[in-house]
This record gives C-alpha cells, structure tokens and sequence, in this order.
C-alpha cells in the first residue's frame, strides 16, 4: 500500500502487483544490508537499481527512496517525542 501511494503522489502510478513487487525486493535490500548502519546508501541503491529494473527510471528510483527515509525518520522522531513525554 505505501509503495503504491508513493508513486502515485509521485505523479507515476503503479499497478498492485507492481507495487507489491518492488516493496518485497525492496525488503531483501534492507535485509542484506542490516551490518551498515541504518543501511545508509544501500536502502538508496537498492531502490533505484529496482526502479531501474522496473523500467520506472532512476529519478523516480531516488525519490521513492527519500520518501521512505522521510517516513522512518517521521515515526522515529514520533517515537522519541513520545519516549520524552513519560
């Protein structure tokens, strides 16, 4: 589901099976790459190499990367506003 909308606020909707794809490839990259720190740089290439493959283009690739770092550092920082609180 977040694949999808993703794309489709990026202006180049995808279909289901599309998005459902890309979102599990995307998943072997964050698990193949646990050892880098936040898996900086490698969560970005992996996706793009994916976009790249799903002929969506490696603009599209990067963007849909920023978007899903922008989503984890959201929950984070939510996370540790609510870890301040108590």
């Amino acid at each position: 589901m977040e694949v999808y909308l993703i794309f489709r606020l990026l202006g180049h909707p995808i279909g289901w099976g599309t998005a459902l794809c890309l979102d599990a490839l995307a998943m072997i990259f964050t698990s193949i790459g646990f050892f880098i720190p936040a898996s900086l740089g490698f969560q970005e290439g992996g996706n793009i190499l994916l976009a790249l493959g799903f002929h969506l283009g490696a603009p599209l690739g990067a963007a849909f990367s920023v978007l899903r770092r922008v989503r984890e550092a959201a929950w984070m920082g939510l996370g540790l506003a609510a870890a301040a609180l108590k």
